[in-house]
């Protein structure tokens, strides 16, 4: 079994790249479709018995609350930057078990049980 560690930032700053080709809207609703075709993959992964979303967007425990999933609040965190979070994050959670800790960003698309697998349970 593995736990799995799901970084999101705020949806509205999300994908700003595309904001010659997308609206603000746009981009966040594409970032979200991503973001829950991820976590949709982890929840239903047999192997995964654990899913926690760190993440400052204001709907992050809303999103949480729709899958079933641990939420982290990166504010309470006390950094601030991707790797610094991340390292937080990982400290907590690998406190809670020995079970592997996988982190995936929510913008991976197609991801599938199969990729997973192949990452984490092939030794």
């Amino acid at each position: 079994m593995a736990r799995a560690l799901v970084p999101l930032k705020d949806l509205v700053t999300a994908k700003t790249r595309l904001s010659g080709l997308l609206r603000p809207a746009e981009r966040r609703a594409l970032a979200q479709a991503m973001v829950e075709d991820v976590l949709t993959t982890l929840v239903e992964h047999k192997q995964i018995e654990r899913v926690t979303l760190v993440s400052d967007d204001p709907g992050a425990g809303l999103l949480a609350g729709k899958y079933d999933i641990e939420c982290l609040d990166e504010s309470k965190l006390g950094c601030r930057g991707l790797n610094p979070i991340l390292e937080k994050s990982c400290d907590k959670l690998l406190g809670c078990g020995d079970e592997p800790l996988i982190v995936l960003h929510g913008d991976i698309p197609l991801l599938s049980s199969r990729d997973i697998d192949a990452v984490v349970f092939t030794q």
